[in-house]
């Protein structure tokens, strides 16, 4: 996968923090652990000890004699070391087609794939913009608004800019998907990507940028940018086109947010779809990583025609083998939230986590029809190397039911999803279940391959007709022939580049990518 930086990252992950603010479990499951030491070594205890509990592929751990939590200690900060104990934690589960742990990353082997620790104090407990995700479930956002791309070879790139958040102060300050620009804060750059990676790190995540560039059309520009506060939509473009006499709704879509910021847009444009007539969906999930569960199954059930049975399974959730069990006693330290980190009472009585069952029949989500977009037909999805957990979720889930097509590349692979576990002032992100469509289709680690595979487009704008993703995608709904070519053509620096993404070291991927299940089953 070629990842970079986005500064637009997102999104809500303090939001739905589900847990209590201190908490240890280390007498309780395993009498070996020492009873004394630091706060710090309690926490490593307990990182290592919820994942013998909650971690899907827990029964991979070795005891905590071996392990030996307390052992990693050469980070600068606290924090470090406890991202070390989580990085080893991933290390055991191994997939057996690769040889590799199922959350190894190739372009960052030194980093989880899907499990994460997120610092509350740092990143502002259930505060409305936490620093490490820009944008959060509401939609409330504190970033310049850019997603950026290397293309050319290590020797001669430019930056694409492939998005912009609309609401931002880029969109304000007039910029577009498909500039590119070899100046960041009057630092030139482009011949040499691995020396100079480090330093596009830096400029790029500071407050204020100033980007010099070239516009689609060949002009310069010149703007500067700062990070600032705003609302953010989750919809980067949302069309109807009669084509080939038939009515095909579009919509980008850029994050599975909550109800307050997406589903009132959805809302919006499946209504408007209705009303149109449309017949023929394409959803653009190119660069959407992920969110919430609940978000999901909405999109699912606006999509789905009025054919599909009310309460057809859609997908259904696999806790590990303890879990399934009920063996969940250690959840008791984790008090049960809502979706907007509220405590659940029942009888005046605090749930917790271990109120709750986990095996399979309680997780099944099944469809219930929503929306007036009653006879869809045949949906295609634009999907890249960033198309990830939620988003693949939909795609997933809807396959058994409909004429499911996708056109990219193939997806970044994550059938994994996780609810926070508080442990004292960190909220720990584990890869809990595996979720599996009716049909018991998942496990797809590797990526979801696409039904007709085109490199993404990056000089035309999302809704653009004549863009290659969205003209092969309508094609393949109208039995058509693409008005574009099989490849897209791009100039950098005056050399014409083929689709050359740089696939050596990448620029900063903070991006959440993540399928975080906010809904409770009794």
């Amino acid at each position: 996968m070629k990842k970079i930086y986005h500064i637009a990252l997102f999104f809500f992950i303090t939001m739905i923090a589900i847990a209590c603010r201190k908490n240890s479990i280390t007498k309780d499951v395993d009498n070996t652990v020492p009873s004394t030491g630091s706060n710090a070594d309690r926490i490593k205890d307990s990182l290592f000890l919820y994942a013998k509990q909650v971690y899907l592929w827990n029964e991979s751990l070795p005891s905590y004699g071996v392990f030996k939590p307390r052992q990693y200690t050469s980070a600068s900060t606290d924090y470090g070391n406890f991202n070390k104990v989580l990085f080893q934690i991933t290390r055991y589960g191994i997939n057996q087609n690769t040889g590799r742990p199922y959350e190894y990353d190739k372009d960052y082997p030194n980093q989880t794939k899907y499990s994460f620790i997120e610092d509350l104090v740092a990143n502002g407990e259930i505060a409305s913009i936490p620093n490490k995700y820009a944008i959060n479930a509401n939609g409330q956002a504190n970033d310049v608004g850019l997603g950026y791309e290397p293309v050319g070879s290590s020797s001669n790139f430019s930056l694409y800019i492939r998005f912009v958040t609309p609401g931002s102060p880029a969109e304000k300050a007039g910029i577009k998907r498909g500039y590119y620009f070899n100046n960041i804060n009057g630092i030139s750059f482009g011949s040499n990507f691995d020396n100079e990676v480090n330093n596009l790190n830096t400029q790029l995540d500071k407050n204020t940028i100033t980007i010099v560039g070239k516009r689609q059309d060949g002009t310069n520009f010149n703007t500067t940018i700062s990070k600032n506060f705003y609302n953010a939509s989750p919809i980067y473009k949302d069309s109807i086109y009669a084509v080939g006499g038939k009515k095909i709704g579009y919509m980008a879509y850029a994050r599975f947010s909550g109800p307050s910021n997406s589903i009132t847009a959805f809302d919006r444009i499946f209504n408007d779809f209705a009303s149109q007539g449309v017949t023929d969906l394409v959803i653009d999930l190119r660069y959407n990583q992920g969110g919430l569960i609940a978000t999901a199954q909405y999109l699912i059930n606006l999509i789905g025609p009025s054919r599909i049975p009310n309460n057809s399974p859609l997908f259904t959730e696999y806790y590990n083998a303890k879990m399934q069990s009920g063996d969940v006693n250690f959840l008791k330290n984790q008090a049960a939230r809502d979706g907007d980190g509220n405590v659940i009472r029942e009888n005046g009585r605090v749930l917790t986590l271990a109120d709750y069952p986990y095996s399979p029949e309680y997780h099944v989500t099944r469809f219930s029809k929503m929306g007036s977009l009653n006879n869809i037909q045949n949906v295609v999805f634009i999907v890249s190397e960033y198309t990830a957990s939620a988003s693949e979720l939909v795609i997933n889930a809807l396959k058994p039911y409909m004429n499911v097509k996708m056109v990219g590349s193939t997806t970044y692979g994550k059938p994994v999803g996780f609810f926070p576990i508080r442990i004292n002032n960190y909220n720990v992100y584990y890869s809990m279940f595996s979720v599996k469509n009716s049909r018991g289709e998942g496990d797809y680690f590797a990526g979801l391959t696409p039904d007709y595979p085109i490199d993404d487009d990056l000089t035309k704008q999302f809704g653009d007709l004549s863009e290659t993703n969205l003209a092969l995608a309508i094609s393949k709904l109208t039995g058509s022939s693409p008005a574009i070519a099989s490849k897209k053509s791009m100039m950098v620096k005056g050399v014409s580049m083929q689709n050359s993404l740089i696939s050596t070291t990448p620029i900063n991927d903070n991006d959440f990518k993540g399928m975080i299940e906010n809904r409770l089953h009794k």
